[in-house]
């Protein structure tokens, strides 16, 4: 019998169909919307291929799962999360030898009951959010992970409408993100 996915209503997700598809902005607009809350926004990767996860990162050479919690504000995603109002921001990496760990550590900061904006398309194979959501960029190629998973998004944003209206159709109430068009 196979085992359900975790359910975490205090859980977006936004995936995209390519690089520089509007993840990170998006998820920039979602946090500063929702500057009253203490969202915890998080960016995972998971690696299939572990010469490719040793490239990317070295310094881990000898492990298979690495958390960061970002401190300062820094030019990468999970740093522009901070200075977007995020109350965290993680970075997580993993090769699938690894892949328990990341999954554990996500658990973890999902069941804190806070507001959680993840940033990943290949987690959606482990996990059910309350909203997935994927942005796609119709001028590139929609990679793998995205095809795989894009008949689980609830809405599909195209990346090029700045102003896409999504963080106004949701609320956060009672632990729990809403959808004030059906909710």
């Amino acid at each position: 019998m196979k085992k359900s996915n975790p359910y975490f209503p205090n859980l977006i997700m936004i995936g995209g169909s390519s690089k520089n598809s509007g993840k990170t902005t998006l998820i920039r607009k979602l946090i500063e919307h929702f500057a009253d809350l203490k969202i915890i926004a998080v960016k995972a990767v998971l690696y299939d291929d572990e010469g490719d996860f040793q490239r990317h990162y070295p310094e881990y050479k000898d492990k298979d799962f690495f958390a960061i919690r970002e401190r300062k504000a820094v030019d990468k995603d999970s740093g522009r999360f901070l200075s977007s109002g995020a109350d965290q921001a993680w970075f997580l990496a993993a090769h699938t030898t690894g892949e328990e760990k990341l999954l554990t550590h996500l658990q973890t900061i999902c069941e804190t009951g806070q507001a959680v904006i993840l940033e990943s398309n290949i987690l959606r194979k482990f996990i059910q959010p309350k909203y997935y959501v994927m942005i796609v960029n119709p001028e590139k190629p929609i990679k793998d992970s995205a095809q795989q998973f894009m008949h689980l998004a609830d809405p599909i944003l195209r990346s090029e409408n700045e102003k896409n209206g999504f963080p106004e159709l949701l609320s956060w109430d009672n632990n729990e993100w809403k959808n004030l068009s059906n909710d």
